[in-house]
């Protein structure tokens, strides 16, 4: 059933009905529509109002009785209902050749001889998806783009009216759209110029897409073509943090130096280093705070603090330690004047603190009787720590509750070091490592450094990163999903990718591969619906790491650049050390797979049979077909019995 609505304003609520009689017996649904083109709606020149509906209700009325069969207020939320924006009428973008302002093509809305624009229509010019999650909010996010056009009917002809365009911006993979500059008015420009508008913050942090909306009045007067050319979106990227490894070492002290003018830092480095571990390091105070999700991707956290004694911990600090702890995070909190007078009793909770004493000072550590730490015997010294002009030891007595147990004494059997293992692990060193120094001339500070470091990472057990760098690429075949190898002293058994609608998740599993495999294809991801994909890194026990950063993509379909990929191979990694992969889509046809060397002779037959349709995945293993392993250098996979297809391999030993 069609019921028009009507043009006007209600000025207020009114009530409005229509018989349903027709449809009884069946279940239905109702749409409501708004319309708001120019060549069916009113001749006004805009920008049109909203339309408000409340109290919806459907009754069935007999014999003088009124039974109420549904009935929506919106008190309780929108739960059921569904939305949708269809796309302006008009299909007249197209790519040209015969006006730009790059080199050699730009965009217009006009008729196929580029002289006029049809009168009456509304033609919506959308870009593809353009990431903004990573961009930061204290920074202003703008479009720009060259323009050329020829808008100059104001009100003339039979119907009035007034040809222009607008910006709009989706953030839904456009279902819904809203004007970033609407009804734009302007003199003919006659030739390119520049124009720029700034995307409103609710879009920061977001996957959007840009409509260029051209809207022409429907009167006789047809308006010239518009180009678009140079569309580009300038923001300020957050602060990129590096790829997750086993161990962060998060340095909230990156001020503070030694007497040789060494930074603190360089000990835990060295250390670390000692340790077998891989790490990264990140300063508070120059790349930010990193969330807790960037901590859950790796193995453990180590953070450091000892430089500002009135302040250690900044609100955004404890706030990423307390969700990387609710989320099972294995935490090494070191360094003085941790504890201060009105500090957060949640993250006291967390770290299972029971009561603390400020700037008690220690000359030694010593390990409890527990393992790993027992039997561990270190003098502090802090004079060589001096390089900011203080000496200041500001070791803190630590006493923890009934979940945790002492790790660490002072000589004077004090408590300076806590311990907890549970739902997640913690390790608190009220004092400066970086001042330990060995008794004994046959055994170095560093050493007994080092073996302080890798008895406290033990207990931690720090667990497998999270794949770095997650990337996925369309392709006629599915979206392919790539991603950086995971170093783990464990060693990985597999990675799991999954898909989800959001980036925060939740997410679907969709496969898992092996361990030596770094790129899959996603075959079943449905055509033009946003997605976003993660990777999981399995170890050999079975222990999976949290997700990787979620990247977003779209699957096309039909689109010519589409098209010229159908045949698309898959190579990874390349360069390549023992092995590498090759991901090839078949048709139906007799195929080889064969690697030559530089010379052009034949080394391997990797497959030689039917491949059938859909994506097929191969391994060379840097073997001849008589098994000996080859030399590193250039290779090349040939593909036999299609269109023929070479491409370049670089082994790497």
């Amino acid at each position: 059933i069609y019921v028009p609505g009507w043009g006007g304003t209600s000025e207020a609520w009114s009530e409005c009905g229509f018989d349903l009689t027709p449809y009884a017996g069946n279940v239905i649904m109702i749409r409501f529509s708004f319309l708001s083109d120019p060549s069916i709606s009113d001749e006004d020149e805009g920008p049109y109002g909203g339309w408000w509906m409340d109290s919806i209700q459907v009754v069935e009325i007999s014999s003088g009785n009124t039974t109420v069969l549904f009935y929506e207020d919106f008190e309780d939320g929108d739960d059921g209902w569904t939305y949708e924006c269809k796309k302006a009428k008009g299909n007249l973008w197209h790519l040209t050749e015969n006006d730009y302002s790059s080199p050699t093509h730009s965009l217009v809305c006009s008729d196929s001889t580029e002289t006029y624009i049809t009168c009456g229509v509304m033609n919506l010019a959308v870009s593809p998806f353009i990431d903004l999650t990573r961009v930061s909010p204290a920074s202003p996010c703008s479009i720009y783009l060259d323009a050329k056009f020829d808008f100059s009917d104001w009100g003339d002809g039979e119907c009035g009216g007034t040809d222009g365009y607008e910006i709009w911006i989706s953030s839904d993979s456009g279902k819904t759209w809203k004007m970033v500059e609407g009804y734009i008015w302007v003199l003919p420009s006659y030739d390119w110029y520049r124009i720029g508008y700034e995307i409103s913050q609710e879009y920061i942090g977001k996957v959007v897409q840009v409509g260029i909306l051209v809207g022409t009045d429907p009167d006789e007067i047809y308006p010239s073509p518009m180009y678009v050319d140079n569309v580009v979106v300038l923001g300020e990227l957050e602060d990129v943090f590096p790829p997750p490894e086993e161990i962060l070492l998060v340095d909230d002290d990156a001020g503070a130096f030694d007497v040789n003018g060494i930074n603190w830092e360089e000990y835990w480095k060295s250390v670390l280093a000692a340790s077998g571990y891989r790490y990264n390091v990140i300063h508070t105070d120059v790349e930010g705070v990193p969330d807790s999700l960037y901590l859950l991707r790796h193995g453990a956290v180590i953070w450091t603090v000892g430089g500002d004694t009135s302040s250690p911990l900044e609100n955004a600090e404890i706030n990423a330690i307390l969700g990387y702890l609710r989320h099972g995070g294995r935490l090494w909190l070191s360094g003085q004047g941790i504890f201060t007078a009105g500090m957060d009793s949640v993250l006291l909770s967390f770290l299972h603190v029971d009561s603390f004493v400020e700037n008690a000072e220690c000359d030694t550590v010593i390990g409890d009787t527990l393992p790993p730490f027992q039997g561990l015997e270190a003098p502090l010294e802090f004079s060589h720590l001096n390089g900011n002009g203080y000496g200041w030891d500001g070791t803190d007595l630590v006493y923890p509750d009934t979940h945790a147990f002492v790790a660490f004494r002072k000589k004077g059997r004090d408590p300076i070091g806590i311990a907890c293992e549970g739902n997640y692990r913690v390790v608190v060193t009220a004092f400066l490592p970086e001042a330990i120094v060995s008794p004994d001339t046959l055994l170095s500070d560093q050493a007994l450094k080092d073996t302080f470091v890798i008895r406290v990472l033990k207990f931690l057990e720090p667990g497998i990163p999270a794949p770095g760098n997650v990337s996925v690429e369309d392709s006629a075949v599915g979206m392919v999903v790539s991603w950086d190898p995971v170093f783990s002293s464990e060693g990985i058994g597999a990675y799991r990718v999954y898909r989800g609608g959001r980036k925060p998740g939740p997410f679907d599993l969709l496969e898992e591969v092996p361990g030596s495999c770094t790129v899959w294809v996603d075959t079943s991801a449905p055509y033009d619906t946003l997605l976003f994909w993660t990777v999981t890194a399995v170890g050999l026990s079975g222990e999976e790491s949290y997700y990787a950063e979620a990247v977003p993509g779209i699957h096309s379909s039909g689109s010519s650049s589409v098209e010229r990929e159908k045949k698309m191979v898959v190579i990874s990694p390349n360069p390549f050390h023992n092995s590498v992969v090759f991901l090839i889509p078949g048709d139906g046809r007799e195929t080889k797979v064969v690697i030559y060397n530089i010379l052009g002779r034949k080394v391997k037959t990797v497959f030689s049979g039917v491949l059938g349709k859909g994506v097929h995945r191969f391994t060379w293993d840097g073997t001849a077909d008589n098994g000996e392993e080859v030399a590193p250098g250039i290779y090349f996979l040939k593909i036999e019995g299609r269109e023929e297809e070479v491409y370049k391999l670089l082994m790497v030993r």
